[in-house]
């Protein structure tokens, strides 16, 4: 018994600790990609630059739930793939460790994982959904004046239009020498030319105005000669969104808890009825990568079977291959339950059940192809 745990122990270290450096390399990846696209919408105004790590930070847990099992994947296949290479699994069958108890020793760094992914998929990212939407939320209440540098053209994030001031009082409540050019949606243009602005938010209706004093307006239309011109002394103004993208953010199905979607199964609520096929997909989603923990691990185990000669990573694209096409399967699957094309049983099964007989046909591989020339 003894050995055995030493053996377990010595894998789990070795897996956990290659299965970390990959997965927060990958982490770091994606990070940096979404990143780069917060700090483009922070660019053209859509968001504030100061909540950028904040939704880095909650969006995290969801990045990571997807990330983990192939960390995993990959630590698993490159140990694995060193102790071939080394022969090191070699004597471990001739000391009558077969595949099936190496799966057993990998065990004590695969469960782990597996909890670990489960607790983020089901308890954590749907937190962080929650709370960056709700972040995402709130900037729809802040003024265009938060988010406008004195002598740089802002886009309007509530209308088609850019917004500029040569200079910013220091509470951020006035603008001074305000241009702003809008378009509307038949073709028209209005350009505005004011000595001061400001903008407030109305909480009880819902709605931004703008009030500009002391400038001109002009409105014009492409094709026709001349346009209207309106000097004033203060012109407030509605800021009203024509697009349904500037409205509330409703909270999304992955943002919802486990509770609330067992609720919504149990007891549908008035919505359509494809919402509740919509949380039946989600349900199945989080509780599928936790199988898919497990069922990477054997895979990975039955895939990483190499000899000296032809090195540890040379099972590692096609493996690569394998995984996202596991992921894609469950994905599609996903979209599909909830567009109610696919049953809810076997519902996401199906690419777990596949998965599953592909992966002990790679196990064992050798013992079939003896059976097969011994019949």
């Amino acid at each position: 018994m003894l050995p055995r745990f030493i053996l377990a122990r010595y894998f789990a270290r070795e897996i956990l600790q290659t299965t970390f450096a990959v997965t927060l390399i990958l982490l770091l990846i994606f990070l940096s990609g979404r990143f780069a696209g917060y700090l483009a919408d922070a660019a053209s105004g859509k968001i504030s630059a100061e909540i950028i790590a904040y939704l880095l930070l909650y969006r995290a847990p969801s990045i990571l739930q997807r990330i983990l099992p192939l960390g995993l994947f990959l630590g698993i296949l490159l140990v694995f793939g060193r102790m071939y290479v080394e022969n090191e699994i070699t004597a471990l069958h001739s000391a009558g460790i077969g595949v099936a108890r190496l799966l057993l020793l990998i065990s004590l760094a695969v469960v782990p994982v597996a909890a670990l992914t489960g607790w983020l998929a089901i308890y954590v990212s749907p937190e962080g959904f929650q709370r960056a939407e709700q972040l995402l939320n709130g900037e729809r209440k802040r003024s265009d004046l938060d988010l406008i540098e004195p002598g740089k053209f802002l886009d309007l994030r509530a209308r088609r239009g850019v917004l500029y001031t040569g200079n910013i009082s220091d509470g951020r409540k006035t603008m001074e020498d305000v241009f702003a050019v809008e378009q509307h949606n038949d073709g028209a243009w209005t350009i505005f030319r004011a000595a001061y602005g400001s903008q407030h938010y109305d909480e009880t209706q819902d709605a931004r105005y703008t009030t500009l004093n002391d400038g001109v307006r002009y409105s014009l239309r492409p094709g026709e000669v001349g346009g209207e011109r309106l000097r004033f002394s203060a012109l407030k103004q509605h800021m009203s969104s024509s697009d349904v993208e500037h409205g509330a953010r409703k909270l999304k199905e992955d943002s919802l808890s486990l509770s609330y979607l067992m609720k919504e199964i149990e007891s549908p609520s008035l919505r359509a009825p494809a919402w509740r096929w919509t949380v039946i997909a989600t349900v199945q989603w989080r509780f599928s990568l936790i199988v898919l923990v497990l069922l990477v691990a054997v895979l990975a185990v039955a895939m990483s079977r190499t000899t000296p000669r032809q090195g540890r990573y040379i099972k590692l694209l096609p493996a690569m291959l394998l995984y996202f096409a596991y992921m894609t399967a469950l994905d599609t699957l996903r979209l599909k339950i909830g567009e109610g094309d696919v049953g809810v049983m076997p519902g996401m099964l199906t690419a777990h059940i596949l998965f599953l007989v592909l992966a002990l046909l790679l196990l064992f591989s050798d013992r079939l192809l003896q059976w097969r020339r011994r019949a």
